[in-house]
């Protein structure tokens, strides 16, 4: 190819998805409940259970198979107690989910899966005045450490993010 009247390379590579994919369902409920208590606190919480049912696909070489929806837990919940009155809010919130497939597999690569984990996140904030509020937060307070397996639960790595803990001021103008 040409561009501008100079040799431009061209690389030629080769790209293996499931195509034809079909028939995937995901059924499922949540719920959730948020309510103030007394005094300012409150608690906002909800779960969620789902139920897929796999879709059909056929790869480039007719080879049928059926292929799970990515991303999805079987199970999840967050709960979050909060306080907030006059100028002070906060809250906690704890979020579980169970194991669910991280990467689709291949004839030579396994499928990979996360296993369940669970992340405790808190922030804080004071109003000073109507216009001006300071914020500090903290995120993966517990370290959560994510955990990515094969079939047969193969370990493939630890991966371990930190906690992450941000503060911040925000004056509004009008």
């Amino acid at each position: 190819l040409f561009c501008n009247g100079k040799l431009q390379r061209t690389n030629t590579m080769l790209i293996n998805t499931p195509f034809n994919g079909s028939n995937a369902q995901v059924r499922g409920a949540s719920v959730g409940f948020i309510g103030n208590l007394i005094w300012g606190f409150g608690i906002q919480a909800n779960a969620t259970v789902l139920d897929q049912k796999y879709g059909s696909y056929t790869d480039q070489f007719n080879k049928a198979g059926k292929l799970p929806l990515p991303y999805l837990s079987t199970f999840s919940y967050t709960i979050s107690p909060y306080y907030e009155r006059g100028p002070i809010q906060a809250r906690v919130s704890y979020t579980w989910r169970s194991k669910y497939l991280n990467t689709v597999g291949t004839e030579t690569v396994a499928p990979t899966y996360v296993n369940a984990w669970g992340q405790l996140d808190a922030q804080a904030a004071y109003n000073v005045t109507d216009r001006l509020a300071v914020t500090i937060a903290a995120q993966n307070i517990l370290d959560a450490t994510e955990r990515p397996t094969t079939n047969g639960d193969l370990p493939l790595a630890w991966n371990r993010y930190g906690t992450r803990i941000t503060a911040g001021v925000t004056f509004r103008m009008f």
